[in-house]
C-alpha cells in the first residue's frame, strides 16, 4: 500500500476486499520436506480462516486483513503473514490462531478497519457527522 499515493489507498484497499482472499481450491498444493516429513498448504484451513489467502508464486500464506492495512499498525511478531508470506505447514493451526490472537490483536483491529471501511455508514465518522447534522437541523427548529 506504501507504493500508492495516500489519495488513493482507501480505493485500492475496497477493490482487494471486495475481491476477497485469492485461495485456489482447485491448486494441487506442492509438498515440501519439513522435519523429514513431505507436508502442503490444505485447502480446508480458507474454510477455517476466510481471511487467509495463498500466493502460489510464493508457496505461502498471507492475511489479507493485516497485508491490505499493515501501514496502519506495528507489525507484532514479524512480517510472516504480511510480507515474506507464512510456509510452516507443520506448525500453521498453531500458527494462524497465534496471528489471530486476542480481541485487541492487530490481526482484530486489521479487520476492525476493513470492516469500517466497506462499511461507511457504519464508521464512527459517518456516525458523527449524521448526529451533528440532526442536532443542527434542531436547532434550526427550535
Amino acid at each position: 500500500m506504501a507504493d500508492y499515493s495516500p489519495n488513493i489507498r482507501d480505493e485500492i484497499r475496497r477493490a482487494y476486499l471486495q475481491k476477497g482472499p485469492c485461495q485456489p481450491r482447485s491448486y494441487q498444493f506442492p509438498q515440501t520436506n519439513q522435519s523429514g516429513i513431505n507436508r502442503h498448504f490444505i485447502t480446508h484451513w480458507f474454510d477455517e480462516h476466510d481471511w487467509l489467502e495463498y500466493s502460489i508464486a510464493k508457496d505461502a500464506a498471507f492475511c489479507l486483513h493485516c497485508y491490505i492495512f499493515k501501514s496502519n499498525f506495528d507489525q507484532v511478531g514479524g512480517d510472516a503473514f504480511t510480507g515474506v508470506g507464512f510456509n510452516n505447514w507443520k506448525k500453521a493451526k498453531e500458527r494462524f490462531n497465534l496471528h489471530v490472537g486476542p480481541v485487541g490483536s492487530v490481526h482484530n483491529q486489521a479487520r476492525e478497519v476493513a470492516y469500517n471501511l466497506m462499511h461507511q455508514t457504519t464508521h464512527i465518522e459517518t456516525i458523527v457527522i449524521s448526529k451533528q447534522a440532526k442536532l443542527a437541523r434542531l436547532i434550526a427548529l427550535a
